[in-house]
């Protein structure tokens, strides 16, 4: 298969691989000097009788660079607004800003 990359010059695709999808309702950042891991879960409900938090069933782990994570952040924000400004604000409880310990900025 051979498409246009938009500058003349082709690209083939050598190999194609199947790409999973998955649904993630929780993420935990592990970041250190070297690298950044993201680690997308969903949340489980506590069994009954269980007092505590339920950690999150672990789907998928990404990891970068910390420059491509910055650079990703910077990109979120980017898409995010861009869809408020579409769509209209996505509220937040302020519990969760409390929670996260961050401030909404826009």
């Amino acid at each position: 298969m051979s498409e246009g990359n938009g500058d003349g010059r082709g690209f083939s695709i050598i190999e194609q691989k199947a790409v999973s999808d998955t649904y993630a309702d929780s993420v935990q950042f592990f970041i250190n000097a070297w690298g950044v891991t993201l680690e997308f879960g969903v949340i489980q409900p506590p069994p009954p009788g269980f007092k505590g938090q339920v950690p999150p069933i672990p789907r998928v782990r990404v990891h970068m660079s910390p420059q491509h994570a910055k650079a990703m952040a910077k990109v979120m924000v980017k898409n995010v607004r861009a869809y408020e400004e579409a769509m209209g604000k996505i509220s937040l409880p302020a519990e969760l800003y409390k929670q996260l310990e961050i401030e909404e900025d826009w």
